[in-house]
């Protein structure tokens, strides 16, 4: 079946979806991005998607092209049109289609792209293995927890790991602290048997499959600290772990040429990764979540 897209007013055929080359995003890189992940029809944490993706609006100082309503409606809509029931969605908002210049433009309306393409999430919980990353120095600009589509930083890390035959890449920034992964964050469990992950600052994308993590660690009384740690504790860890919204929960057992722990998915790890699948898969989800199910759009 052929991809169907969302592109500024226009369900299209994926193949045939353009933007103006004026466009700031494609020229400056002037936008923002969601992706949200559909698992049995439910939009996971799509609330919380929603209020980050106004945050790095807001941020930039650029307006939401549509009301909220409007936007989830749309975004069901797409997934109704590409009939897929597990999958990824993509959501892109650009300050909008101006004549080249450093300088915000007046009076333009922003754009609004709109995809969404399957995708097996039980490749992620189902016979949990470790996987290998590397240390990569972090080079992105300075405020990564505002969700730019500006990821040439990023995606130099990931092709780095990718030529490493590694999973991902682990950020370090120049005081030699651990940062957060090309596309995920880390977490690690230290001697002492303490989940850590780095805190929420400017230096950090928030990620919402993190929000969730710590979240679960709290209902389920599993110690856990915000917290800045060093690569040498990165690489002394017992246990190491990355989270994302499509990585979900994935176990790191080698990070370099170094050998996490026993090498061997750990303890807490397993524990959290369970509690993470039971979050998105259980039959019956939190109304707010509930409330983004196919059958809701007729209301």
């Amino acid at each position: 079946m052929s991809r169907v897209a969302y592109v500024n007013g226009k369900f299209i055929l994926l193949n045939r979806a353009q933007v103006s080359i004026e466009d700031r995003g494609y020229q400056f890189a002037d936008g923002i991005y969601e992706v949200i992940s559909l698992i049995e029809r439910r939009l996971i944490n799509l609330e919380e998607h929603l209020k980050r993706l106004e945050q790095s609006l807001s941020l930039l100082q650029i307006s939401l092209p549509v009301k909220r309503k409007t936007l989830v409606f749309l975004i069901n809509q797409t997934i109704q049109h590409n009939k897929v029931t597990s999958g990824i969605v993509y959501v892109q908002i650009t300050r909008g289609v101006a004549p080249r210049s450093h300088i915000f433009p007046e009076n333009i309306k922003s754009s609004l792209i709109i995809s969404v393409k399957p995708y097996n999430y039980m490749n992620n919980v189902d016979g949990l293995t470790g996987e290998k990353a590397i240390t990569f120095p972090d080079q992105r600009w300075a405020r990564p927890n505002i969700k730019s589509i500006a990821l040439l930083p990023n995606i130099l890390a990931k092709q780095q790991a990718f030529k490493g035959g590694a999973f991902e890449a682990i950020l370090v920034n120049e005081k030699g602290l651990v940062t957060e992964g090309s596309h995920s964050n880390v977490f690690i469990v230290g001697k002492e048997g303490v989940l850590k992950t780095p805190p929420a600052t400017h230096s950090i994308l928030d990620g919402i499959t993190r929000q969730t993590i710590l979240k679960l660690c709290h209902e389920d009384h599993i110690p856990i600290q915000e917290t800045s740690f060093s690569e040498a504790s990165l690489f002394n860890a017992e246990e190491v772990f990355l989270t994302g919204t499509t990585t979900l929960v994935k176990p790191i057992t080698q990070i370099n040429d170094e050998m996490i722990g026993k090498g061997e998915v750990g303890y807490l790890t397993k524990r959290i990764a369970r509690l993470y699948r039971d979050y998105c898969f259980r039959e019956k989800v939190e109304k707010k979540s509930e409330q983004y199910k196919y059958k809701s759009l007729a209301a």
